[in-house]
């Protein structure tokens, strides 16, 4: 992976601290090893229907599929998004192939995509959303 601005793709960390990361590449393909870092484990794809809707409907959020079962501290920004609890450190990226009897294709987006939404993720306000969200009961 990269962190030269002139390379041509990209993909979004959201952490549970509330950071917002930007992870350039020179290539479309994300390895799975990297995935695996960004969430902390086996990698689970969730559709986040905000995103899909007002952004580009090949969005998909990929979070730690046994996030729940490992103490990890809530994403609001994730949750917020996906309109569920989602736990630990997400990461937005494109999906394709999404037969459920192969692997999915997982790309960055094209940088200039992965910069706008990186942009609107940073001033992002639930205030956005489509649908009355609320998050109850304990906060890690």
């Amino acid at each position: 992976m990269s962190t030269k601005s002139e390379s041509k793709y990209a993909w979004i960390t959201l952490s549970a601290s509330g950071t917002i990361g930007l992870v350039s590449q020179d290539i479309p393909d994300i390895e799975l090893k990297a995935l695996q870092d960004a969430v902390g484990g086996h990698i689970q794809i969730v559709n986040p229907v905000y995103l899909c809707h007002f952004f580009n409907p090949f969005l998909r959020m990929i979070v730690d599929d046994a996030g729940l079962y490992k103490d990890y501290k809530l994403n609001k920004l994730a949750s917020a998004i996906y309109g569920r609890p989602i736990v630990g450190d997400a990461a937005i990226c494109t999906i394709f192939n999404e037969d459920a009897l192969a692997e999915p294709d997982i790309y960055a987006m094209n940088r200039l995509e992965a910069e706008g939404l990186y942009s609107r993720l940073l001033h992002f306000s639930e205030a956005e959303l489509p649908f009355k969200f609320q998050i109850s009961g304990k906060d890690n």
